[in-house]
C-alpha cells in the first residue's frame, strides 16, 4: 500500500509540475540548428546555421569551404561558439554535424579551352590545334558572384608529345580568387580541301564544290591533296563522296580544256568589308574561339549561364592577317529567345589596317548543369556524393521543379526507384526515415527543472526533425512529438496528457 501511495504522490507531483509549467508565460521560439546549409560568403556564421537571431548572427563559426566544395562542422564546435552568446539553445543527441556547401558558378568548358588555346598558340606558334583534356568531365567552380576573369598562371608543354599541364586562376587578386589545374594533349591540325557534295565520274570540280576539314597534321596521307589549286578545274576520275580526303588518283585533267581559276579562293568565308583570302601571311581563327566570343555575347544579352551553340555553316572559316593584333569581338548580335536563332557580326583587329569582319548565323540552346545519378537507386536508399555526376541539360526541357544543387540531394533518401542520367525532382527524394511506423519510441519532455520520459509507439514514419503522431503505451493518448534520432522523440504539444 505504501508503494501505491508513493506512486500516486509522484504522479500528482509530475502532473502539478507540468501544469505549473504550462501556466507560465510562453517561452521564446526554440532555436533549431539546420542540418544542411548553403553559404555564399567566405565565412560561416551563426545566422547561416540558425536563421535570424539578431546581432549574434554575425558571429563567425568557421571559414567557408571552397566554391563547389563542402565542409562538415561538428555540433560541438557550434555549441562552443553559441556558449559565448546570450542564446538559449541546447544541442540534441541526434545531430552530430552540419554540412555546409558553398554556392558557386561553373566556368564553361569552352571558356577554359579558349584560355588554354591562347597559351598553346603563344608556346607553339601554330594556328591549327585541337585540344583534348585528360578529364573532360573536370569542372572548375568559382564563387557565385566572382568576376568573369580567367587567366593562365603556369603552363608546361611538351612539344614532342603535345601533352600539357596548365594552372588556371579565376578572379585573380580578389577575395574570390580560385585555381584549378588541367592536363591534356594538344594536337596540331591543318585545314584540308574536301568535297561538300557527291560528284559523278567526269564532273568538273569548282570552287563551290570545296569545303574544309580539320585533320591531324601527323596523320595526313602522303598522297593527299592539300592545295585547293590542285582540285579546282580538275575532273573526277570516279564517283567521289563528300567529306573525305582526295588524292591525285581521284582526279585528272578534264578531256575538254578548262581554264583553271588563278585567283585565291576564300574558303567559303562569309565576310564583308575586307574579306581576307588564304595565303601564307594569314591565319585562321579557331572555331571554338569564335563560339566562345558568341557565347559571351549571348550570356551578356540574356543573363543566362550556359548555351550550346550550333553554327549554320560549320565549314565556314574566318581568316585574319598573321601579324594582325589579337582581338576578336562581337560587333552586333541579333538573338531570338523564342527560336534560339542568332546572327552575329564579328570583327577582328578592330581599328587597325588589318580590320576584317565576318557574319555568322546559327542556333543557341540555353543549357544548365544538373546533378544526376550515375547508376540506379532503389527506394529508400540514401544518395551519396559519389552517386552523382553533372550533365549539361537544355533549360527548355528541364522540369520546373528539377533539383539544380547537389546539396539538395546528398544525404536524402529515394522516395521511389530512380534511374540514372535523368533530372531529379523535389518529390523524388526526402529526409531519410529514422523512426518507422509502428516502432517503439521514447517520449521525452524537458524543462529546466526536470526531464520526464514515457514509452510510446509511432503512428507514422518520421524523418530527423519532423513532427509525427505517437501513442503513449500506458495512457493510449496520442500526442505530437519531434524526432530527435535513436527512437527518441521530444513532446511538443499536449505535454500534460502525454505522461498521464
Amino acid at each position: 500500500m505504501t508503494r501505491t501511495m508513493t506512486m500516486r504522490y509522484l504522479g500528482l507531483f509530475a502532473a502539478l509540475a507540468i501544469s505549473l509549467l504550462l501556466m507560465a508565460p510562453p517561452a521564446a521560439a526554440e532555436l533549431r540548428l539546420l542540418p544542411r546549409i548553403v553559404v555564399e560568403g567566405e565565412e560561416v556564421t551563426l545566422a547561416d546555421m540558425f536563421g535570424d537571431i539578431g546581432e549574434a548572427g554575425d558571429t563567425i563559426v568557421s571559414r567557408a569551404p571552397q566554391p563547389g566544395k563542402r565542409l562538415s562542422i561538428s555540433v560541438a564546435r557550434v555549441n562552443q561558439v553559441v556558449s559565448g552568446q546570450d542564446l538559449d539553445w541546447t544541442p540534441t543527441y541526434a545531430l552530430r554535424s552540419v554540412i555546409v556547401s558553398r554556392a558557386s558558378r561553373r566556368v564553361p568548358a569552352v571558356e577554359i579551352e579558349t584560355v588554354i588555346f591562347g597559351a598553346l598558340v603563344n608556346e607553339t606558334t601554330s594556328d591549327g590545334l585541337t585540344i583534348s583534356l585528360a578529364n573532360p568531365n573536370q569542372v572548375f567552380h568559382v564563387a557565385k558572384n566572382a568576376a568573369r576573369d580567367l587567366a593562365v598562371e603556369d603552363f608546361v608543354f611538351d612539344a614532342r608529345t603535345g601533352r600539357f599541364v596548365v594552372s588556371l586562376v579565376a578572379a585573380s587578386g580578389t577575395v574570390h580568387e580560385a585555381r584549378a589545374e588541367f592536363t591534356g594533349q594538344a594536337i596540331e591540325t591543318v585545314e584540308l580541301p574536301v568535297l561538300n557534295r557527291l560528284l559523278k565520274k567526269g564532273e568538273i570540280i569548282t570552287d563551290g564544290d570545296i569545303g574544309w576539314l580539320a585533320w591531324q597534321a601527323n596523320r595526313i596521307p602522303r598522297t593527299a591533296i592539300t592545295d585547293i589549286d590542285d582540285l579546282v578545274g580538275m575532273a573526277a576520275k570516279r564517283r567521289l563522296s563528300p567529306g573525305r580526303l582526295l588524292g591525285m588518283r581521284d582526279v585528272s585533267e578534264p578531256t575538254v580544256a578548262v581554264n583553271k581559276p588563278t585567283v585565291a579562293v576564300n574558303k567559303t568565308v562569309v565576310a564583308v568589308k575586307g574579306s581576307v583570302a588564304e595565303t601564307q601571311d594569314n591565319r585562321r581563327i579557331p572555331a571554338f574561339e569564335i563560339q566562345a566570343v558568341i557565347l559571351e555575347a549571348l550570356i551578356n544579352e540574356t543573363a543566362g549561364d550556359g548555351f550550346r551553340i550550333k553554327l549554320a555553316n560549320r565549314s565556314q572559316v574566318f581568316y585574319v592577317a598573321r601579324d594582325a593584333a589579337i582581338g576578336l569581338e562581337v560587333e552586333n548580335l541579333d538573338y531570338d529567345a523564342v527560336t534560339g536563332r542568332f546572327e552575329a557580326s564579328l570583327i577582328a583587329a578592330s581599328g587597325t589596317p588589318d580590320e576584317v569582319r565576318a557574319e555568322y548565323r546559327g542556333r543557341a540552346v540555353e543549357t544548365i548543369e544538373l546533378p544526376v545519378l550515375i547508376s540506379a537507386v532503389k527506394k529508400g536508399e540514401i544518395i551519396g556524393k559519389g552517386d552523382l555526376e553533372w550533365v549539361e541539360w537544355q533549360v527548355r526541357r528541364m522540369p520546373r521543379d528539377a533539383i539544380v544543387d547537389s546539396a539538395d540531394l546528398v544525404g536524402l533518401a529515394a522516395n521511389r526507384s530512380l534511374r540514372p542520367g535523368a533530372p531529379l525532382r523535389g518529390r523524388d527524394v526526402s529526409e531519410p526515415i529514422v523512426v518507422a511506423k509502428g516502432s517503439a519510441v521514447s517520449l521525452v519532455y524537458r524543462t529546466s527543472m526536470m526531464v520526464l520520459t514515457a514509452g510510446g509507439r509511432a503512428l507514422e514514419d518520421g524523418a530527423m526533425g519532423s513532427v509525427i503522431r505517437v501513442r503513449n503505451s500506458h495512457s493510449k493518448v496520442v500526442v505530437e512529438a519531434r524526432v530527435e534520432g535513436g527512437n527518441i522523440l521530444s513532446v511538443t504539444v499536449n505535454a500534460s496528457m502525454a505522461f498521464n
